[in-house]
């Protein structure tokens, strides 16, 4: 008689994020597919639309009275480093690329629910809790800071809307989920980028400290709440096995 070949069967694993396929059809979601690539286009375009109109409305246009910040000895002790202009304005092509790079529909979905969230609270808090704080006066006037950063702190109404730092949340989010899908090559590269630009936010003076540790801290409930389903089905069923 012929011995089945066939293996025995396992017993399920259960994992919290699905694990990441390397198949033809996932590399074909990879930015291959043409309608997949024009939806991912035209929601980035979307949402960047959405969240600088909130972020200038915000700043110009503030319902209370804005809560002065000032520098503390910390903040102080962190030297005006005017090269790091150019990784503070590499932010917006940052902000960007995880929803275009995303290997799927499914995730691209979930990253955008957590662009849209983040950007909803980030909004509300500046609603809010209006901030606005004195810049650090340059010690010089060198071509970093006269052609990049004078044109932004005008641009930015002389430091509005500084606390969470969306320049912080943004840069992390996505690579951060695109760590929790397993897809590190991508997310590592992206992740020491965003933790460069976040340097940078103090470096530059457009950030406190405190502004820094406050996005910090929205990350992992807004992480949390795109992932609730799955975490919801994790817990389900170890009560199950109980």
């Amino acid at each position: 008689m012929r011995k089945s070949t066939s293996p025995d069967r396992k017993t399920p694993t259960l994992r919290l994020f699905p694990k990441r396929k390397s198949s033809m059809a996932t590399q074909e979601k990879c930015g291959k597919n043409p309608p997949l690539l024009r939806k991912k286009l035209l929601w980035t375009a979307i949402f960047m639309a959405f969240n600088g109109l909130g972020y200038l409305l915000t700043s110009a246009y503030p319902l209370f009275e804005f809560y002065h910040l000032d520098y503390t000895p910390y903040d102080q002790s962190i030297p005006y480093l005017p090269w790091t202009a150019l990784l503070y304005i590499s932010f917006y092509p940052l902000m960007a690329l995880p929803l275009l790079l995303s290997p799927n529909q499914k995730l691209f979905s979930k990253m955008l629910k957590a662009y849209f969230l983040t950007s909803i609270i980030s909004l509300s808090i500046f609603v809010l809790i209006p901030t606005k704080f004195d810049h650090y006066p340059p010690p010089s006037q060198d071509i970093f800071t006269t052609h990049i950063m004078n044109p932004i702190r005008k641009a930015d109404n002389y430091g509005t809307n500084a606390w969470p730092s969306q320049h912080v949340l943004f840069s992390l989010l996505g690579a951060t989920l695109l760590c929790c899908h397993g897809y590190l090559r991508t997310a590592i590269p992206l992740l020491l980028w965003g933790i460069a630009v976040s340097i940078s936010t103090l470096t530059t003076k457009q950030h406190f400290i405190a502004d820094v540790l406050a996005s910090l801290a929205l990350l992992p409930p807004i992480l949390i709440a795109v992932h609730l389903n799955e975490i919801l089905y994790l817990f389900q069923r170890k009560e199950q096995k109980l």
